[in-house]
């Protein structure tokens, strides 16, 4: 049986994106987005990062390779593991991303903060 293996989120990028070509000539393009988790330690909202490795191809390749460092993105792709060892004999291992889908969200500017929306519903509202 097959399971499912599907990612959706929103991350900002970490540098800009960098696209290459392969011997055969399809596009490559690499980069990093930060994926925030905020909770709070002793009533103070604190951001936990993680950091995420993205690449995509071919024509969603050639689009990506415009994003910059910034801007908020949402993206869609599949989450692999990646198995290796060291020179060292040390064994690593980290998640990446295949993209299949990216929409450009805007810039966070330094100094500003998102606001999470609460759980309240309007008192108007029909849910």
């Amino acid at each position: 049986m097959r399971d499912l293996n599907h990612w959706t989120g929103t991350g900002r990028m970490v540098a800009d994106a960098e696209m290459t070509y392969t011997a055969t000539g399809q596009a490559l393009t690499k980069f990093s987005v930060c994926v925030n988790k905020s909770r709070k330690v002793n009533d103070v909202w604190t951001d936990f990062p993680s950091f995420f490795d993205v690449s995509c191809w071919g024509k969603l390749a050639e689009l990506a390779a415009w994003l910059k460092k910034g801007e908020r993105i949402m993206l869609e792709g599949r989450p692999e593991q990646q198995r290796w060892e060291t020179k060292e004999g040390k064994k690593r291992s980290a998640v990446m991303f295949t993209a299949e889908h990216i929409e450009k969200l805007g810039f966070i500017e330094k100094g500003t903060s998102v606001q999470s929306p609460t759980d309240e519903q309007p008192t108007d509202s029909p849910y």
